[in-house]
């Protein structure tokens, strides 16, 4: 079936990020369907994009929101229902930003990094807030990210308590543990790090009300078998039934469900290479191409086949400012639309005013076929982030 968006394309000024709302509901609905049948908790994780408009949308199907800092968790409480969850994690905190966070109105829940911060900080919260649920983030020892650089389980890795320092909790401060260590994983590997911690923490667990499996399961992927992952939520918790699970997915929300809409500027050929200059950039705009070697498929490309090759290049002064190597049956001409797919992920929170360049308007494709656009961003944005 053709991509709905392709038939709005003169509608939509470049460059701009495109929320398919129909591809979002359907990540919602797989994403529901697991909630019901494992009754594991699913939150959002704001970073995998913190894009507001959406959260309400999100908050209506999942139960709330991690934030990795005080901004996200006042963005959720800005943009969801009173009643929504706001589980929030950071390696340290100042003392002013746990403040902040118990002035927030929302159900929260803080997870500290270390037994420094949770014993400096604990008796804070419980002294503030007798409902506020408080974490601490265990190091499982267990590397099956795709991607090394990350891994949060890597050697020498700052994420989390290990094991062992568990005999030295004073279990009065913490109602909840927390272990990550995925990122955009399969079934089989998030069923491998379920087991492993309940093997891992059998002893700690029944001092505590819940456990959070972290992110980087990645359920709305095609590949993603989610009854592997339904099962062994399952089994875990017939064996630790006084346990409230809890996962907190941030790609596998916006997974293929929006769009970065670009034109091509200009056409040079150099040496044989035929460049594509657009008006987005990899670096500004998609910082992953360039940091983790991630390649966006594009619409209407012919990737395995021969055809009209082109390297798309950004118009920034940085020479590697590359999004790569397409092909397409028919030639590019200037002014012609581009369409990446799978667009949001990350995108958004990474961002950035490189070389004083626009940033992407933000926009929807409604579920109707209207697009409407929610920001446009100007000079006097730019300006604000570097004036006084």
């Amino acid at each position: 079936m053709p991509h709905r968006i392709l038939s709005k394309l003169g509608e939509i000024a470049t460059p701009a990020f495109v929320v398919d709302e129909e591809r979002l509901q359907r990540n919602l609905q797989i994403l529901a369907h697991v909630k019901k049948q494992s009754g594991t908790k699913i939150l959002f994780a704001i970073k995998g994009c913190p894009l507001m408009p959406i959260f309400q949308m999100i908050s209506d199907t999942l139960d709330g929101f991690t934030a990795s800092g005080v901004y996200e968790a006042r963005l959720a409480q800005d943009g969801a229902s009173i009643e929504t969850e706001i589980h929030t994690y950071c390696p340290a905190y100042a003392e002013s930003e746990i403040r902040e966070l118990l002035a927030l109105q929302n159900n929260i829940h803080i997870y500290f990094n270390s037994l420094d911060q949770l014993n400096r900080f604990a008796p804070i919260i419980r002294a503030h807030n007798k409902f506020a649920i408080i974490g601490l983030r265990v190091n499982p020892a267990l590397s099956v990210a795709k991607f090394a650089k990350y891994d949060p389980c890597r050697a020498g890795s700052h994420f989390g308590v290990s094991p062992s320092e568990l005999t030295d909790v004073d279990w009065n401060l913490v109602d909840t543990l927390h272990v990550h260590a995925l990122c955009e994983n399969l079934a089989e590997e998030s069923a491998k790090l379920i087991t492993h911690t309940g093997a891992l923490l059998k002893d700690f667990l029944p001092h505590v009300t819940s456990i959070n499996f972290g992110g980087g399961h990645f359920i709305t992927h095609p590949d993603y078998k989610t009854d592997v992952l339904i099962n062994a939520l399952k089994e875990f918790k017939a064996r630790f039934p006084h346990l409230t699970t809890v996962l907190e997915p941030g790609a596998a929300v916006v997974y293929d469900a929006g769009y970065l809409v670009a034109s091509v500027l200009g056409l040079q050929n150099n040496d044989g290479v035929q460049n594509a200059v657009l008006d987005a950039s990899a670096n500004a705009h998609v910082p992953d191409v360039m940091k983790a070697g991630v390649r966006l498929s594009v619409l209407g490309e012919t990737e395995d086949q021969p055809g009209h090759s082109y390297t798309f290049v950004s118009r920034t002064c940085m020479a590697r400012d590359v999004w790569g190597d397409y092909a397409f049956a028919q030639p590019l001409s200037v002014g012609d639309k581009i369409v990446f797919a799978d667009g949001l992920q990350y995108s958004l929170g990474e961002a950035n005013w490189f070389n004083g360049h626009p940033r992407p308007d933000l926009a929807m494709l409604e579920t109707g076929g209207n697009i409407r656009i929610w920001r446009h961003f100007t000079y006097a944005d730019f300006k604000h982030n570097y004036s006084t």
